[in-house]
């Protein structure tokens, strides 16, 4: 190949023409392609907004939560606490209800029943005795429940106690009215005497006022010495003294014999009223014993711990025999056998606006194999009033609970659901567009930057 014509024709002018390309076969005219493109872009973006902005697309508050029963775990616990003597369960047994899970030393329990008990067949003898001395009664009438156990010697020993206290009683009582009785006769005796002495200085008063009448006359005709006048009229002063005398003791010897008579009553009077007062002390404390004792009854009973319902045992606290049960805190739970399962959600603050019972629910469970697991429907049957706020996580929420329709439950055939099963819940809350989706981050930015601060 020679170079010279070759740099020749590179070093001569340019010519359009002879740089033009040759036309291609078949090509034609490209405007037409063009605005078919154009038009077809035009339709597929007008649709695509057209169905954002109409088609309804479902809206759902996601909230986790978790499988349990309808009546939640029951927790077993003690009022009283004790010793455990014997424990009858393990961590997953499944009992039933009424079972003996734990029994409890009851030796406390017993001895304080055995207290409670002595001392309300002591008030019984004794409301007894009370009640024959209010009444008068040769003797106390016991009642049947002390008499069916006069083979026991405690009550034996308690109800011939009380006989004795009655009979003692009633004798010291007969003694003082027998001595004030007896002053009463003493001062009647007394007065019978002083009314005999004063019968009998009125009689010679009588008789020396007759005589000095005579002495008068003869006295005047001067038969008779004044001497012997003014002597007996001293006599008779003497004897009007002592017949005044006699008089008084009287009136202090009836005196005697009524404040006797007095004191009779008095002292009746006062052992009715202190028997009233015991008897209504009596009554009082065996009204509270047989409270106390039913109380303790139930504590007895209670030394077996038997389960509310059947089901199975879970966080068993105690594991030991002789170990201390505080009052009041959980011995373990049992999770219901027969309950229905229900799911409680956890609802996230900020959707709780959008959420209310009755709302529709998707609910799908956690398993080792999520895809062939189906997505069944529930029912929000309650939302919590106020937002729960965990202690541990210190993570806030409402507590929602879905009820799951049996038809529903039935579609999970083949897979075993347990109390504790991770659950996702989806609250249906109604419908949006998909432009309103696509535009909810804007429009809230957009709000938010036009406020005044």
């Amino acid at each position: 190949m020679k170079i010279g014509p070759l740099l020749d024709r590179l070093s001569a002018p340019f010519d359009p023409a002879e740089r033009r390309l040759p036309p291609v076969a078949g090509l034609g005219d490209t405007r037409r392609p063009l605005l078919i493109g154009a038009v077809i872009i035009v339709v597929t973006f007008f649709g695509i907004g057209l169905w954002a902005a109409t088609a309804p697309l479902d809206s759902a508050a996601i909230a986790p939560g978790f499988i349990t029963v309808e009546s939640n775990r029951r927790t077993i616990q003690h009022l009283e606490g004790g010793i455990v003597r014997e424990i009858l369960v393990q961590d997953g047994d499944r009992v039933k209800a009424g079972e003996v899970l734990l029994r409890l030393d009851d030796t406390r329990a017993r001895a304080q029943m055995g207290i409670l008990r002595a001392d309300l067949d002591s008030q019984l003898a004794i409301e007894a005795r009370l009640v024959a001395e209010r009444d008068g009664l040769p003797a106390p009438r016991f009642s049947a429940e002390l008499t069916e156990r006069l083979d026991d010697p405690t009550v034996a020993a308690i109800v011939e106690s009380q006989r004795a206290l009655f009979a003692a009683r009633g004798v010291a009582l007969a003694g003082q009215r027998s001595i004030l009785e007896q002053r009463i006769i003493q001062f009647g005796q007394q007065v019978d005497g002083l009314k005999a002495l004063e019968a009998s200085k009125a009689a010679q008063i009588k008789l020396i006022r007759d005589e000095l009448k005579d002495l008068y006359g003869l006295l005047e005709q001067g038969y008779v010495t004044r001497p012997r006048v003014l002597a007996l009229e001293r006599e008779a002063s003497r004897l009007e003294g002592e017949r005044g005398d006699h008089v008084a003791a009287i009136a202090r010897a009836r005196q005697g014999a009524g404040e006797a008579q007095l004191q009779i009553y008095q002292l009746e009077k006062g052992r009715q009223e202190e028997v009233a007062r015991e008897l209504r002390d009596v009554r009082a404390r065996i009204t509270e014993l047989r409270e106390r004792i039913v109380a303790a009854a139930d504590v007895l009973q209670r030394i077996d711990i038997v389960a509310p319902v059947s089901g199975t045992v879970m966080d068993l606290a105690i594991h030991t025999a002789g170990g201390v049960v505080a009052p009041g805190a959980s011995i373990m739970d049992i999770v219901p056998a027969n309950d229905a399962l229900v799911v409680e959600v956890h609802i996230n603050p900020i959707d709780i606006d959008t959420v209310h019972p009755g709302q529709a629910v998707a609910l799908r469970i956690n398993t080792a194999d999520a895809r062939l697991t189906p997505v069944i429907n529930g029912r929000l049957a309650t939302v919590s009033a106020d937002r729960v706020v965990e202690e541990r996580t210190n993570q806030t929420y409402y507590r929602g609970r879905v009820v799951i329709p049996p038809e529903e439950l039935r579609r999970l055939e083949g897979l075993n659901l347990h109390s504790g099963m991770m659950v996702e819940a989806l609250i249906n809350r109604g419908e949006q567009t998909a432009l309103h989706y696509a535009l909810k981050p804007l429009t809230d930015a957009l709000a938010r930057s036009f406020r005044e601060k």
